[in-house]
């Protein structure tokens, strides 16, 4: 209880309304949710294809073994001993028959992404991949440092006092993180389904609000509004695939699927959007809501661990400057 009233406690001092009440639409803290799972997945093309549908399993399995990737100074390196997860544990987190995660997991270790055997599956900590797990790693640190920040922007979050020291260990934020990027796959199947048009319906989505998401102004000025059509920017295909490395043909075959779905739309020659009104559907709205009390409850746990939205500003932009 004590640690409870702590946290809500944290919580009122940075006057994080929309946290404390998940019911309440902050629109500004949904466009940085947004751009926070495209710069994951973006980040994905360092390890694997992102048109690949091993990628969810690639995910859960980064979130296992995290702890192991993580030195007790903060280093992001392979462990020297692999601690393998079980392979019907991860198909029953993701809700897949076990047969395909095991395809899934040997096609990972053909990659030289994953070792698997009779034990379960871990994260390959030899060969030329590791160099390129630890980046996406150290990639989903630093894009759930940004998301704090966004969302410390929506809810007015104050800083602390100056002087704080960071705190939060780096694999907690990794696994947090971690955590969030799969809360999508609960909520909306179509991931698993059809992995690659979900991330094309991601990229569209992000692209037509991205200028508002960039300006401060408008970012305020549409906080609890829907961003209006009229200012949402019709995006061409080819600037989603460039964005997460998919081929043309790719992207263009699951925006005829998304547009089906009645998710998407052609608004203009090569140019795709998701209207407000595919976004006011009951569902849509519930998964929304969903996905933004887990947020609150992951960001509740790191404010108590010690994270800091102004001191992670400032390492941003110091790693920026470096």
């Amino acid at each position: 209880m004590a640690r409870k009233s702590l946290i809500y406690g944290l919580l009122r001092k940075y006057k994080i309304s929309s946290l404390l009440d998940p019911d309440k639409d902050n629109w500004q803290s949904v466009r940085a949710q947004m751009e926070f799972h495209s710069r994951n997945v973006a980040a994905l093309q360092c390890v694997l294809p992102v048109s690949r549908p091993e990628g969810a399993a690639f995910l859960l399995l980064a979130r296992l073994c995290a702890r192991d990737w993580i030195s007790a100074d903060g280093r992001i390196c392979p462990p020297a001993e692999p601690q393998p997860v079980s392979m019907s544990g991860i198909a029953a987190s993701l809700g897949r028959p076990f047969e395909t995660i095991r395809r899934h997991l040997r096609w990972l270790e053909s990659a030289g992404v994953a070792v698997v055997d009779q034990r379960g599956a871990a994260l390959a900590v030899t060969g030329d991949m590791t160099d390129h797990i630890a980046s996406y790693l150290a990639a989903v640190h630093d894009t759930m440092l940004l998301y704090g920040t966004d969302l410390a922007d929506a809810d007015d979050m104050l800083p602390v006092k100056p002087g704080s020291v960071w705190a939060v260990p780096t694999v907690n934020v990794i696994e947090r993180a971690l955590d969030i990027v799969l809360v999508p796959f609960a909520l909306q199947p179509m991931l698993l389904t059809n992995w690659c048009a979900g991330i094309v319906y991601l990229g569209i989505a992000y692209e037509n609000i991205r200028t508002v998401k960039a300006s401060p102004v408008l970012s305020r000025r549409y906080r609890y509004e829907n961003t209006p059509d009229a200012l949402r920017e019709p995006v061409p295909l080819l600037v989603v695939a460039t964005r997460f490395g998919l081929p043309y043909a790719t992207v263009w075959r699951s925006a005829q699927l998304l547009r089906l779905l009645r998710v998407a739309r052609p608004v203009a020659r090569d140019g795709w959007l998701v209207a407000t009104a595919d976004l006011h559907e009951e569902q849509p709205k519930q998964a929304r809501l969903a996905y933004r009390g887990y947020v609150a409850r992951q960001f509740r746990a790191l404010l108590a661990e010690g994270y800091d939205p102004a001191i992670a500003r400032g390492k941003l932009l110091a790693r920026a400057g470096a």
